[in-house]
């Protein structure tokens, strides 16, 4: 093999590898915002079944 050809192979490896980084840092930061997105939800679901539990507790308080 001729340099140029070798050069061109390991320019064509470390672009391999930058796109395998960049696809775990992707799918790191997906993962994440998964999570949050998860947990955002279920907040506010809670608090929206508490909201509710107040209201039918004053509801009921003042028998109206």
């Amino acid at each position: 093999m001729t340099n140029e050809q070798l050069e061109t192979e390991i320019k064509h490896l470390a672009t391999k590898e930058e796109l395998a980084k960049l696809g775990e840092r992707i799918q790191v930061q997906f993962g994440d915002f998964r999570t949050d997105l998860i947990k955002t939800l279920w907040l506010t679901q809670l608090s929206t079944v508490g909201i509710i539990l107040v209201g039918v507790g004053l509801l009921l308080h003042f028998h109206v």
